[in-house]
């Protein structure tokens, strides 16, 4: 391979085309995170990346699938164990389908990733016999249910999804891989058109032509080759009518409407590029290039000039890995995503170019003991165009200030002791042009280019008073501050002066103000003025400053404020008045240590500090602090390290280089936040703090940051949290926020209702994170395990973020939003998760409860009432996302659900009502149309469970506030008539009610619209409480009541046993001897008396039965059944009919109460008397028996006689059928009576037991 490179580039110099003429170095501001296997990646060759649309990476590796959800790693490979795994170990490319699902080629077989289901399946690659065969495979495009790809043993096929077709496109093209080519890069244009990447050449194909000319064929020997000789195509990318190659010899620019052909071998000039493994375009004009050699090329199309990411020394964190990138990948967000093969992955983040930072270029030789990038001091020479630093460790530099390289520098090694330390503190050019410096170990000057080292032999401690912090020029001598005191020097006879001031302290600061008068910095003492008349012979002391170390100073403009930076703040004294006032990080500094001031041409203050840079706009009297996404070079600088040229350009050094830039060309945004997320904060409620808007005609897919009309929509949000009640329309949230500190936030918007969120972070005007949430999207692929979506967003200190989010919901569409902490979170989540378990437990107690009274007492409104609390409790565990996190993840339920189990409640509701309040009795007028209501509600439910609209929603409110109004009837006309029952139920439905309106109007948005789910919660449980003890007062009402009946019934028996069985025994005994008295002499009187016995003896018989039933004493007896079998025999064996009984068992046990024993006694009565009188039959058939049931036991009675049997139709037209009717229904239950002529007939009764 490597001897076709030259041959290569001589192709390219003969062939009559020429080589495009470069802009070379471009400088970039970047921030590099990388991952490996430490992190988890499961290898470093990475082959496929791809950020899908719900903002999840995925790369591709040798070993296995890997999916990065920001946090960590989660890796597919083949398993036999799993049926529905990955099938192939080798990533070779991944794309996604219009559905969200993933389609991943591999060594072996095409898969299909489901994200719902979280599953793969596998389309088979087959050969010319169609036999199964393994072949790498990668996929090209996936829309409209058809999936484009290649594959080694099939060439170019197109799949239907659905069918499983193949339709082959190409068969006979190869793709071979190599070490260059790793993947094949095949892909459609915007115009639609396939380029196709073979290994011998480039075939554009028309895939909506059906001519024979629809192939084209460029870089080939192919006979109807259009452009171009073989070359080694590594990989080609379509941009704007114009193909880019990546070749061996660099990047190819190929436009192929004009069959142009352009090579760019060069990224600066001298400096070839050589091998382009990967290119990506970031859809902004720029083509990113990975090389074997250089690292991470940058190429703007239009000004055709590059710029480089490479890996720059051991120092650095903020490098590229190595310099070999195998791959590239743009994500839609513009971060980019490189593998440095095979360590893993870069993620490259571009920042913008405010603070332009840069280093001092060590040389390869350089002692490795004396290398800091450490810049102490700075002065820029206009005249030279050279800049002076002096560093921590490594001595003195002077620059090129074009091209930053280096033209001298003077530090101690063992050849060479120009220095008195290499620790260079401060550095000051005087009125001369000599240049003094200051250093932990002495002073020195330079003139030119030699330095002469000057001994401080003056101060009592040598090393205090030669460890030189300040420089300052008077009209005969330098002041030099010292950890010693105060010295002089004469700066003609660079000789040091025999005064010395304040010897006993650490000097930090000398400012000369006027002749005579200055300022002085002493370490943790403040700021003092120092006056003098005579030269320092005497002089006067007042105190500006109480406390602190004065470390820098800057008069204005208009000298009428001094603006002093300390170790607590920066503090502006005002000359007039002598005032101080002091700012500090409350006021929005970023650190309250300033170490450097300077003043820009618009009064501006630049202050670095101990946790980066910071402009004051002194009109504003506003901070905007800058950190390393705006280019520090660190958030740590140094002391007195500042410097401003006279063009306005300021230099800020630090620990790891230098800050350069002019004030005027820093962009960066100084909007007022929304709120400000402090560092000392856990958790912030954004509230109403935020802007919004309607997306009406649905137009906006992601933020349009350059689109004025976009950002002017947002308008700020009533009530207490953004709340726009029920729309179908997505809605557009913008918060502006201010980062204090460098840590993780957690935002969570507290509504499980909303089906789709989509996050976007902004910051500096890029996209830098992009996330899907909501049940619409499978619970899995959550990372805080929670059914709110809730959302990771690492943000920088100091740092201002837009934060917008677009959401959808066919619910209500309420946003209460958090930023928390992740402990605080979870802390959160963990109180809220015992405060539902309570209400379920609650819930669960209560119908347990219940169900037990039910198998007690048999009462049939206390299915109904269990059935609505069961579904009351489905209800809220769809609001508040319990089915979505624990059931049925993303499953259309998710969207209706909630309406299903309340109409669902409703209606069980109805019936309760019904049974409960014995509306049958008590309100008969109302039962029909209650029904048929209920009959609405069913069918509407059963419509939702097969279509759904949004407004849907309206129409369940509406219906839940019609069944309101029915109870607010009911419990009027209960009241009016004292009915004494409706009291506890009245009270349970207003403390459901006044719940279930506040909830309805918090969703409608005409009141505040927090902590809904407790307004819900409270009222539900104080109902289902106040229904648990209307249960318990209906059962002691019926206990008394049934008391109070049984001492009736004792009283009334007796007497009736006592009294008229007693005068009906004697009027019968009375008759029967006037009978036989008359019988010969008067038979017709005899007849009288006869009949007047027989009927005495039947009432007598009668009042007995009356005297039975009456008892309590036969309530729980089993007599019954005797007496009913007792009569039957009798009736049928005077007509000679044979009787067949057949009775369970279990109905001897089974207790009646008095009302349903004489009725069905009566009914018997009747069916038997029929019978005899008029069937003719001669057998008749009993059957008696309990029928299962599952709420409550059910009796049937089955009478059947083979007699002559009679039309059904007369039956109807006469009181038969309507006499055993009203029976049954006395009873409970039904009665249906089957019957033809000659074939007999058949009496089912059907009835409930209580």
């Amino acid at each position: 391979m490597p001897t076709q490179k030259p041959l290569l580039l001589k192709w390219f110099l003969v062939s009559g085309l020429f080589l495009l003429n470069q802009v070379y170095a471009q400088k970039l501001n970047y921030k590099i995170d990388h991952y490996g296997t430490e992190k988890g990646l499961s290898q470093g060759s990475v082959f496929a990346m791809l950020k899908d649309s719900r903002g999840t990476m995925w790369f591709g590796t040798q070993d296995g699938l890997n999916i990065w959800d920001g946090e960590s790693f989660t890796v597919f490979r083949p398993s036999q164990k799993k049926a529905n795994g990955i099938d192939g170990i080798e990533i070779k490319k991944i794309i996604e389908d219009e559905n969200g699902d993933l389609w991943i080629g591999t060594e072996s077989a095409l898969n299909r990733y489901s994200y719902v289901s979280n599953n793969f399946s596998k389309y088979t690659i087959t050969d010319q016999q169609g036999r199964v065969a393994k072949s790498e495979v990668f996929p090209i495009k996936a829309m409209d249910g058809m999936v484009w790809y290649w594959s080694a043993v099939e060439g170019l096929v197109k799949l239907n999804v659905k069918t499983g077709r193949k339709k082959l496109i190409l068969p006979n093209q190869s793709f071979k891989t190599s070490y260059f080519r790793t993947v094949n890069s095949t892909q459609f244009d915007a115009q639609g058109k396939l380029w196709i990447h073979s290994s011998d050449a480039i075939i554009r194909l028309d895939t909506t032509a059906h001519k024979k000319d629809n192939i084209e064929y460029f870089f080939s020997n192919h006979p109807l080759n259009k452009a171009g000789k073989p070359i080694e195509i590594i990989k080609i990318l379509p941009v704007n009518n114009i193909l880019w190659i990546a070749t061996a010899e660099g990047l190819v620019r190929f436009d192929y409407r004009n069959k142009d052909i352009k090579l760019i071998s060069e990224y600066e000039k001298g400096k070839p590029i050589h091998v382009v493994f990967d290119l990506d375009t970031d859809g902004k004009g720029n083509l990113w290039l990975g090389t074997e050699k250089y690292g991470l090329l940058r190429y703007s199309i239009d000004s055709q000039s590059f710029a480089q990411i490479k890996n720059e020394g051991f120092l650095d964190k903020n490098n590229l890995y190595i310099n070999e990138i195998s791959q590239v990948y743009v994500d839609y967000d513009g971060i980019i995503w490189v593998n440095t093969d095979p360590y893993g992955i870069d993620r490259i983040q571009i920042l913008p170019n405010s603070l332009n930072s840069f280093r001092i270029p060590f040389p390869k030789d350089f002692p490795k003991q004396l290398l800091n990038y450490s810049v102490r001091f700075i002065i820029k020479d206009e005249a030279k165009q050279q800049i002076m630093m002096g560093t921590q460790q490594s001595g003195l530099w002077i620059l090129n200030d074009k091209d930053l390289s280096i033209i001298k520098s003077y530090y101690n090694n063992d050849a060479q002791n120009p220095l008195p330390s290499n620790t260079v503190r401060y550095l000051k050019k005087d009125s001369l042009g000599k240049i003094w410096i200051g250093t932990s170990q002495g002073l020195a000057s330079m003139k030119g280019t030699n330095i002469q080292k000057l001994n401080n032999r003056i101060g009592k401690d040598p090393v205090l008073s030669n460890f030189i912090r300040y420089i300052e020029e008077d009209k005969r001598d330098m002041i030099l501050g010292t950890e010693g005191g105060i010295y002089f020097i004469d700066k003609h006879k660079q000789q040091f002066q025999g005064k010395v001031l304040l010897p006993t302290k650490r000097i930090s600061l000398i400012r000369k103000v006027r002749e005579g008068k200055y300022f002085v910095g002493i370490y943790n003492e403040g700021l003092w003025q120092l006056e003098t008349k005579d030269n320092f012979r005497s002089f006067t002391v007042s105190k500006i400053i109480q406390d602190g170390i004065p470390i820098c100073m800057q008069l204005s403009k208009d000298q009428s404020t001094w603006w002093i930076g300390t170790s607590k703040g920066l503090i502006r004294y005002s000359v007039k008045d002598k005032k101080t006032e002091i700012y500090t990080t409350e006021d929005g500094l970023p650190n309250n240590f300033i170490y450097a001031i300077e003043i820009d041409k618009n009064n501006n203050l630049w202050l670095s500090t101990n946790r980066g840079i910071a402009r004051f706009d002194t009109r504003q009297q506003r901070f905007t602090a800058f950190n390393l996404n705006d280019g520090l070079q660190a958030y740590e600088f140094n002391g007195y390290s500042s410097f401003q040229a006279p063009d306005g350009e300021l230099f800020f050094g630090g620990v790891n280089g230098v800050n350069r830039f002019y004030p005027d060309n820093i962009t960066k945004s100084i909007f007022t936040p929304n709120f400000t997320l402090k560092k000392e904060e856990n958790q912030v409620f954004v509230g109403n703090r935020c802007l919004a808007f309607i997306d009406e005609d649905n137009r906006y897919a992601r933020p349009v940051l350059e689109d004025n009309t976009f950002m002017k929509r947002f308008k700020p949000t009533g009530n207490d949290i953004p709340n726009f009640g029920y729309s179908n329309k997505p809605v557009w949230l913008m918060m502006r926020v201010m980062n204090l500190k460098d840590r993780q936030w957690l935002m969570e918007i507290a509504n499980s209702r909303v089906n789709e969120v989509d996050l976007f972070v902004v910051e500096n005007n890029r996209i830098i994170n992009s996330k899907k949430l909501g049940d619409h999207y499978p619970y899995h692929l959550n990372t805080i395990k929670d059914s709110n979506p809730i959302f990771k967003i690492d943000m920088i200190e100091n740092q201002e973020y837009v934060i917008f989010l677009k959401c959808k919901s066919t619910e209500d569409l309420k946003f209460p939003i958090y930023f928390w902490q992740e402990s605080e979170l979870f802390q959160a989540m963990s109180n809220r998760k015992i405060i539902w378990g309570i209400y379920f437990g609650f819930i669960f107690l209560i119908v347990l409860y219940n169900f037990f009274l039910w198998l007690v007492i048999r009462d049939r409104s206390l299915v109904y009432y269990i059935l609505y609390v069961l579904c009351f409790g489905g209800l809220q565990a769809v609001l508040y996302g319990f089915f979505y996190q624990y059931i049925w993840s993303n499953s259309w339920l998710n969207d209706r659900g909630h309406l299903v189990f309340l109409n669902i409640s409703t209606f069980f509701m109805i019936y309760f009502t019904i049974e409960f309040l014995n509306l049958r009795v008590n309100l008969p007028r109302l039962i029909k149309p209650v029904q048929w209501f209920s009959y609405a509600i069913l069918v509407f439910s059963l419509i939702l469970l097969f279509h759904y609209e949004w407004h849907a929603n309206f129409i369940s409110i509406g219906l839940t506030f019609i069944l309101l109004l029915i109870q607010a009837y009911i419990v009027y006309d209960y009241i009016s008539r004292n009915i004494r029952i409706i009291w506890l139920y009245a009270l349970a439905m207003v403390s459901i009610s006044i719940a279930a309106i506040i909830v309805a109007l918090k969703n409608l948005n005409i009141i505040p619209a927090m902590n809904q789910e407790y307004y819900l919660m409270i009222g539900s449980m104080l109902e289902i409480v106040l229904f648990s003890v209307a249960f318990g007062d209906k059962l002691r009402r019926s206990q008394k009541e049934q008391q109070r009946q049984q001492m009736l019934r004792n009283e009334i028996s007796t007497n009736l046993h006592d009294d008229l069985a007693a005068s009906l025994s004697s009027l019968t005994m009375f008759s029967e001897l006037n009978r036989m008295k008359f019988q010969k002499s008067v038979p017709e009187t005899s007849e009288l008396f006869s009949k007047i016995s027989t009927r005495s003896r039947e009432m007598m018989r009668q009042v007995r039965e009356a005297v039975y039933d009456m008892n309590p004493q036969n309530d729980d007896s089993a007599e019954w059944i005797d007496r009913m079998v007792q009569f039957a025999k009798e009736m049928l064996s005077a007509k000679q009919i044979e009787l067949n009984l057949t009775i369970a068992d279990n109905i001897h046990a089974l207790p009646l109460s008095t009302h349903q024993r004489r009725n069905l006694y009566l009914f018997f009565k009747e069916a038997i008397n029929n019978i005899a009188k008029h069937s003719e039959a001669s057998e008749v058939k009993i059957d008696f028996r309990l029928i299962p049931s599952t709420f409550e036991k059910q009796g049937e009675l089955l009478i059947i006689d083979n007699g002559k049997g009679f039309d059904t139709k007369e039956l109807h037209q006469g009181n038969g059928l309507l006499n055993f009717q009203k029976r049954a229904e006395t009873l409970g239950g039904k009665v249906e009576i089957r019957s033809e002529a000659g074939k007999g007939t058949k009496i089912e009764l059907t009835f409930a037991l209580q």
